[in-house]
């Protein structure tokens, strides 16, 4: 199987301020350093920030805002990383298998394997963000964190690999070292920053989207072919903007169709398996409708 790159229809305060003067600060400083030289600066800044930062950075007033959905962990505590990991997956699991399946996250900090925070999303997505307070345990501790979240099960039986939006909370948050998908049954799809991983830039991550855009279109090519090329002969030959507009539309519509295509699933596949190495990414999955070469 080949990949088809073919083309497609065009289709704040003060909260900031404190993570500019005194949490970029951190990232510079080697671990002793931080601790033995900034320990009276960070202090004289938590005492003026606070009343106001914290409360406005914590789960329980995101939560409240209705930012995101904040659940207390059943357990924090485990003694190795494959411990923290598992009980992640069973927590995901337990969403995914609910008669009203719903994805949960759950953020693990790297250095000493702490269940930081968990959430509640819907059937499509869920939303997660570190408190202020587990911002700087992170940048303090030096390690990063990892995101384990759920992929519900599509009405077909297949279940999305990592997808764009995925790699793009990767590449935006630069203490999140890894994210991983897991669907009903425990299988992983992940991708995690490797030794040589550097950050990029917004255009870069832009067209990622892009690509993944024309992996969408190869598979509607591939699995309804005819369809496909009526609507493009369509649009080429009307000169009526509304005519246009709505084949855009009806060609957006079933483009989206795709994601959900154990054909588009295994394109998305080896694109992972060729592209991560490039931004310094380790991809690894034992979905297994996931072919290889």
């Amino acid at each position: 199987m080949r990949f088809c790159m073919r083309s497609f229809l065009p289709g704040k305060n003060n909260v900031q301020k404190f993570k500019s003067m005194y949490l970029k600060r951190f990232e510079h400083y080697p671990f002793r350093s931080k601790v033995l030289n900034t320990t009276g600066a960070v202090l004289s800044a938590l005492g003026v920030y606070a009343g106001g930062a914290f409360y406005e950075n914590s789960y329980y007033k995101r939560t409240r805002d209705g930012n995101i959905s904040y659940v207390e962990p059943v357990q924090k505590n485990f003694d190795s990383r494959g411990e923290a990991i598992n009980y992640a997956k069973q927590r995901v699991i337990e969403g995914l298998n609910k008669d009203s399946a719903y994805e949960h996250m759950v953020y693990i900090n790297n250095a000493d394997n702490e269940i930081l925070a968990e959430f509640k999303g819907n059937d499509e997505t869920v939303a997660g963000t570190l408190s202020l307070a587990d911002e700087i345990k992170i940048i303090f501790d030096g390690k990063g964190y990892s995101a384990v979240h759920g992929h519900p099960e599509n009405s077909n039986g297949t279940t999305n690999p990592l997808g764009f939006l995925d790699f793009k909370s990767l590449m935006e948050n630069k203490n999140l070292t890894e994210i991983c998908a897991v669907n009903k049954y425990g299988e992983v799809s992940r991708l995690r920053k490797g030794p040589d991983f550097k950050p990029i830039s917004t255009e870069q991550i832009d067209s990622m989207r892009t690509e993944m855009l024309k992996l969408l279109n190869c598979s509607f090519k591939y699995t309804s072919g005819n369809l496909h090329d009526k609507i493009l002969q369509e649009y080429k030959e009307t000169e009526d903007s509304l005519s246009r507009t709505k084949l855009i539309s009806k060609y957006e519509s079933l483009l989206q169709e795709q994601a959900v295509t154990p054909f588009f699933h295994n394109l998305v596949h080896r694109f992972w398996e060729k592209c991560a190495p490039f931004f310094g990414l380790e991809y690894y999955t034992n979905y297994t409708d996931m072919k290889t070469n």
